[in-house]
Protein backbone atom coordinates (compact mmCIF):
# COMPACT_ATOMS: atom_id res chain seq x y z
CA UNK A 1 0.00 0.00 0.00
CA UNK A 2 1.35 3.37 -1.00
CA UNK A 3 1.72 6.31 1.33
CA UNK A 4 -0.65 9.16 0.50
CA UNK A 5 0.87 11.95 -1.54
CA UNK A 6 2.20 14.84 0.53
CA UNK A 7 -0.08 17.78 1.13
CA UNK A 8 0.10 20.53 -1.43
CA UNK A 9 1.11 23.34 0.90
CA UNK A 10 0.53 26.08 -1.69
CA UNK A 11 -3.05 24.90 -2.28
CA UNK A 12 -3.70 24.60 1.46
CA UNK A 13 -2.36 28.12 1.98
CA UNK A 14 -4.47 29.45 -0.89
CA UNK A 15 -7.62 27.75 0.43
CA UNK A 16 -7.21 28.31 4.16
CA UNK A 17 -4.50 30.90 4.82
CA UNK A 18 -6.81 33.91 5.01
CA UNK A 19 -9.42 32.05 7.12
CA UNK A 20 -6.71 31.02 9.55
CA UNK A 21 -5.45 34.59 9.79
CA UNK A 22 -8.98 35.92 10.51
CA UNK A 23 -9.55 33.13 13.05
CA UNK A 24 -6.33 33.99 14.87
CA UNK A 25 -6.79 37.78 14.61
CA UNK A 26 -10.11 37.49 16.45
CA UNK A 27 -8.41 35.74 19.34
CA UNK A 28 -5.07 37.50 19.78
CA UNK A 29 -3.51 40.90 19.28
CA UNK A 30 -3.95 41.50 15.53
CA UNK A 31 -0.28 42.43 15.24
CA UNK A 32 0.65 38.91 16.36
CA UNK A 33 -1.84 37.07 14.14
CA UNK A 34 0.42 36.88 11.08
CA UNK A 35 3.29 35.49 13.15
CA UNK A 36 1.08 32.74 14.57
CA UNK A 37 -0.33 31.80 11.17
CA UNK A 38 3.17 31.76 9.73
CA UNK A 39 4.34 29.39 12.47
CA UNK A 40 1.38 27.11 11.70
CA UNK A 41 2.24 27.07 8.02
CA UNK A 42 5.88 26.25 8.85
CA UNK A 43 4.62 23.26 10.86
CA UNK A 44 2.53 22.25 7.86
CA UNK A 45 5.65 22.37 5.66
CA UNK A 46 7.58 20.28 8.17
CA UNK A 47 4.83 17.67 8.55
CA UNK A 48 3.28 17.65 5.07
CA UNK A 49 4.35 14.06 4.44
CA UNK A 50 2.50 12.87 7.57
CA UNK A 51 -0.82 14.60 6.83
CA UNK A 52 -3.37 13.18 4.46
CA UNK A 53 -4.95 15.59 1.95
CA UNK A 54 -8.41 14.81 3.33
CA UNK A 55 -7.44 15.88 6.87
CA UNK A 56 -5.32 18.95 6.16
CA UNK A 57 -8.12 21.40 7.06
CA UNK A 58 -8.83 19.76 10.44
CA UNK A 59 -5.11 19.47 11.14
CA UNK A 60 -4.50 23.14 10.36
CA UNK A 61 -7.28 24.36 12.63
CA UNK A 62 -6.22 22.04 15.48
CA UNK A 63 -2.62 23.26 15.24
CA UNK A 64 -3.87 26.85 15.03
CA UNK A 65 -6.00 26.46 18.18
CA UNK A 66 -2.95 25.05 19.98
CA UNK A 67 -0.80 27.93 18.72
CA UNK A 68 -3.30 30.46 20.08
CA UNK A 69 -3.32 28.66 23.45
CA UNK A 70 0.48 28.68 23.50
CA UNK A 71 0.42 32.42 22.69
CA UNK A 72 -1.58 33.04 25.87
CA UNK A 73 0.51 30.66 27.97
CA UNK A 74 3.63 32.59 27.03
CA UNK A 75 2.02 35.90 27.96
CA UNK A 76 0.54 34.74 31.25
CA UNK A 77 1.44 37.26 33.93
CA UNK A 78 4.02 36.03 36.35
CA UNK A 79 4.77 37.11 39.88
CA UNK A 80 8.25 38.15 40.88
CA UNK A 81 8.85 36.14 44.03
CA UNK A 82 11.22 38.79 45.37
CA UNK A 83 8.39 41.35 45.53
CA UNK A 84 6.08 39.21 47.67
CA UNK A 85 5.84 40.40 51.26
CA UNK A 86 5.34 37.15 53.10
CA UNK A 87 4.65 37.48 56.77
CA UNK A 88 6.72 35.32 59.06
CA UNK A 89 4.88 32.23 60.21
CA UNK A 90 5.52 33.21 63.84
CA UNK A 91 3.93 36.61 63.25
CA UNK A 92 0.92 34.98 61.56
CA UNK A 93 0.55 32.38 64.32
CA UNK A 94 0.65 35.09 67.01
CA UNK A 95 -2.01 37.08 65.16
CA UNK A 96 -4.24 34.05 64.67
CA UNK A 97 -3.86 33.32 68.39
CA UNK A 98 -4.94 36.88 69.23
CA UNK A 99 -7.92 36.57 66.90
CA UNK A 100 -8.84 33.27 68.57
CA UNK A 101 -8.87 35.03 71.93
CA UNK A 102 -11.37 37.54 70.51
CA UNK A 103 -13.55 34.89 68.88
CA UNK A 104 -15.80 34.02 71.82
CA UNK A 105 -16.64 37.63 72.70
CA UNK A 106 -17.29 38.43 69.03
CA UNK A 107 -19.47 35.32 68.60
CA UNK A 108 -21.53 36.48 71.60
CA UNK A 109 -22.27 39.68 69.65
CA UNK A 110 -24.08 37.63 66.97
CA UNK A 111 -27.66 36.38 67.19
CA UNK A 112 -27.73 32.95 68.84
CA UNK A 113 -28.75 31.10 65.65
CA UNK A 114 -25.85 32.63 63.71
CA UNK A 115 -23.33 31.94 66.46
CA UNK A 116 -24.61 28.35 66.70
CA UNK A 117 -24.12 27.51 63.00
CA UNK A 118 -20.65 29.10 62.95
CA UNK A 119 -19.62 27.14 66.04
CA UNK A 120 -20.99 23.86 64.76
CA UNK A 121 -19.76 24.10 61.16
CA UNK A 122 -16.52 26.09 61.40
CA UNK A 123 -15.28 25.38 64.91
CA UNK A 124 -16.57 21.88 65.62
CA UNK A 125 -16.31 20.68 62.00
CA UNK A 126 -19.86 19.34 61.75
CA UNK A 127 -20.77 18.55 58.15
CA UNK A 128 -23.36 20.90 56.70
CA UNK A 129 -25.36 17.96 55.34
CA UNK A 130 -25.59 16.42 58.81
CA UNK A 131 -26.48 19.72 60.46
CA UNK A 132 -29.18 20.42 57.88
CA UNK A 133 -30.72 17.02 58.60
CA UNK A 134 -30.58 17.59 62.38
CA UNK A 135 -32.19 21.00 62.04
CA UNK A 136 -34.76 19.70 59.54
CA UNK A 137 -33.92 22.29 56.86
CA UNK A 138 -32.84 21.87 53.24
CA UNK A 139 -29.09 21.88 52.68
CA UNK A 140 -29.32 25.00 50.50
CA UNK A 141 -31.08 26.84 53.35
CA UNK A 142 -28.38 25.85 55.81
CA UNK A 143 -25.63 26.89 53.40
CA UNK A 144 -27.26 30.31 53.10
CA UNK A 145 -27.49 30.58 56.90
CA UNK A 146 -23.82 29.68 57.26
CA UNK A 147 -22.78 32.28 54.68
CA UNK A 148 -24.90 34.98 56.33
CA UNK A 149 -23.52 34.05 59.76
CA UNK A 150 -19.93 34.21 58.47
CA UNK A 151 -20.63 37.61 56.92
CA UNK A 152 -22.03 38.86 60.24
CA UNK A 153 -19.02 37.42 62.09
CA UNK A 154 -16.65 39.22 59.74
CA UNK A 155 -18.59 42.46 60.21
CA UNK A 156 -18.43 42.02 63.98
CA UNK A 157 -14.66 41.45 63.81
CA UNK A 158 -14.29 44.51 61.57
CA UNK A 159 -16.31 46.58 64.04
CA UNK A 160 -14.24 45.48 67.03
CA UNK A 161 -10.80 44.70 65.72
CA UNK A 162 -8.30 46.23 63.36
CA UNK A 163 -6.79 43.30 61.49
CA UNK A 164 -3.59 44.16 59.64
CA UNK A 165 -2.67 41.91 56.72
CA UNK A 166 0.47 41.46 54.66
CA UNK A 167 0.40 41.87 50.89
CA UNK A 168 -0.24 38.15 50.53
CA UNK A 169 -3.36 38.42 52.72
CA UNK A 170 -1.91 36.75 55.83
CA UNK A 171 -2.94 38.42 59.10
CA UNK A 172 0.11 39.97 60.76
CA UNK A 173 -1.33 42.05 63.60
CA UNK A 174 -4.61 42.57 65.38
CA UNK A 175 -5.84 45.30 67.70
CA UNK A 176 -9.17 44.48 69.38
CA UNK A 177 -11.13 47.18 71.15
CA UNK A 178 -12.35 46.68 74.72
CA UNK A 179 -15.96 46.93 73.46
CA UNK A 180 -15.65 43.42 72.02
CA UNK A 181 -17.69 41.75 74.65
CA UNK A 182 -21.03 40.12 75.28
CA UNK A 183 -24.28 41.63 73.99
CA UNK A 184 -26.09 43.86 76.38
Amino acid sequence: MEAPPPVNVAAAWHDLGERLRVYVARRVDPGDADDIVQSVMVKLLERRAEIGPESVRAWLFAVTRNAVAEYYRQRRPSIDVDTIDLASSEEVNDTIGALSDCLDPVLRMLPDTDADVVRRVDLEGEAQTELAAKLGVPLSTLKSRVQRARTKLRAAFDACCAIHVARDGAPVAVDCAPRCGPRE
